[in-house]
């Protein structure tokens, strides 16, 4: 599975601002988890 955290500058274009939104939303709960789970390892 990979997870992209930039979107991709064609695609872009095409996407309503519906789903820049729901893609807003879904890269802000992946940034969190990442960052837990740094949290988790180094401190």
């Amino acid at each position: 599975m990979n997870i992209v955290l930039t979107g991709d500058p064609s695609r872009e274009i095409e996407k309503t601002e519906e789903t820049k939104e729901n893609g807003k939303v879904r890269n802000e709960g992946i940034i969190k988890m990442v960052y837990i789970f740094n949290e988790d390892i180094y401190i």
